[in-house]
């Protein structure tokens, strides 16, 4: 009668299926992007990002270490899938193995 009542969790499902594929817009914002993407990331969303729509250099590489900051704070990781494709995720989305098999299947295991 005065029991504690379980909470139920949310099932989410795999960091997999939570994985943002998101493309860098060169007529949008660069910081407003970029910030979006963070808050994403650190609400434990993987991030794919692909830069081939960014002209410049500089911005690709600000763009890389901001995020590779951010992920670096949530003891995360990031892997390098082509020239223009970085995914990046966080310690606690890699735990389920779901993207550590995606990127095996890629073809870049790390480990």
């Amino acid at each position: 009668m005065f029991g504690k009542t379980k909470k139920e969790e949310k099932k989410l499902g795999s960091a997999f299926d939570r994985l943002l594929n998101y493309t860098f817009k060169k007529d949008e914002d660069m910081d407003t992007q970029l910030i979006e993407l963070a808050d994403m990331v650190i609400a434990n969303r993987p991030l794919l990002a692909n830069f081939e729509q960014l002209e410049s250099l500089n911005k690709v590489n600000n763009a890389i270490a901001f995020l590779s900051g951010v992920i670096y704070a949530l003891d995360g990781e990031m892997y390098i899938l082509s020239n223009e494709t970085r995914l990046f995720a966080t310690g606690k989305a890699l735990e389920d193995g779901s993207l550590k098999k995606y990127i095996k299947d890629f073809g870049l295991d790390n480990e």
